[in-house]
């Protein structure tokens, strides 16, 4: 198993992980060690399992776990009761709820808060086989000045789930910190289109006062209901519908990457894009493989 995080930024020493699992190997080409993630549908099931049976020994056991001291737990099991498109057995369903309640998450390349442009799996032609390889994430180059979104639209979509989730289960102060590192690798991100004479469409003043606020909103311990209240009525005052309309809005933002221009020769320079109902541009239909 390995942590994975937010390509770029040192891990976080927090207890939670997104996890995947990878296979170890020497590529025979550069002769470094690579990780090469094994699909989650392999093993995903039994990850959640294992975390399950592990953590809830360490709770108290089975009847130390009540609706009083789980709420969101027991609220998450009815959810996925009552839509579960992966036919998941009761079972499962508790494990993958457990997981949930405690931040822990098995990924790939594919999952719904994963994209193109955060994966490190690259599938190349070597000698005319298809080899998965790691590579540096596009994202990370991006922000050096040295490349450009791939997917746009697919990253704004990630950073909406990533703070969604949370949203949905009525964790808002981590609803609010995932917003907080999406802002941190937007403004990243515009930081290399520049290095590269690219203009990105600027940002209206209700999108910027918006992110303003969410970057300085308490999170963890200090983000009491009585804070989050407040947050959620200076977004309001905005214009947004409450605190996840916001959060949601500001990470669509992404989108509009794929308006990049280059300087002097675009309307971008000038021309304000709404966050609301944006019609990515055309895109290469490539799966992302490289012929070598």
């Amino acid at each position: 198993m390995d942590t994975f995080s937010t390509p770029g930024k040192p891990p976080s020493l927090g207890a939670d992980r997104d996890a995947r699992m990878i296979i170890e190997r020497t590529n025979p080409e550069t002769g470094k060690v690579e990780k090469i993630e094994v699909p989650r549908e392999h093993w995903e099931n039994d990850a959640y399992k294992d975390f399950y049976d592990h953590t809830t020994k360490i709770a108290g056991g089975p009847e130390a776990i009540t609706p009083e001291k789980y709420p969101g737990y027991f609220k998450r099991i009815d959810e996925m009761k009552n839509n579960n498109p992966e036919h998941l057995t009761p079972d499962q369903i508790e494990h993958r709820a457990w997981a949930e309640e405690h931040n822990q998450l098995f990924t790939d390349k594919n999952h719904v808060e994963a994209s193109r442009d955060n994966s490190d799996q690259l599938n190349q032609f070597v000698n005319g086989k298809e080899t998965p390889t790691q590579v540096t994430p596009n994202v990370v180059l991006t922000q050096q000045g040295k490349s450009q979104l791939l997917d746009p639209a697919g990253y704004a979509k990630m950073w909406h789930e990533k703070s969604d989730v949370y949203a949905r289960m009525g964790n808002q102060p981590e609803a609010v910190a995932q917003s907080q590192k999406g802002i941190e690798q937007y403004m990243k991100i515009r930081e290399g289109y520049d290095k590269q004479g690219l203009n990105v469409p600027p940002m209206d003043r209700q999108t910027t006062k918006a992110m303003e606020l969410i970057s300085k909103a308490p999170v963890g311990v200090d983000a009491t209901p009585q804070k989050m209240a407040d947050l959620n009525k200076q977004l309001q005052t905005l214009g947004f519908k409450d605190t996840n309309d916001a959060l949601g809005k500001v990470a669509m933002q992404n989108e509009t990457l794929g308006f990049a221009q280059p300087k002097g020769l675009s309307s971008a320079n000038t021309t304000r894009i709404s966050i609301n109902g944006i019609d990515p541009p055309p895109r290469d239909p490539t799966d992302g493989t490289v012929i070598r």
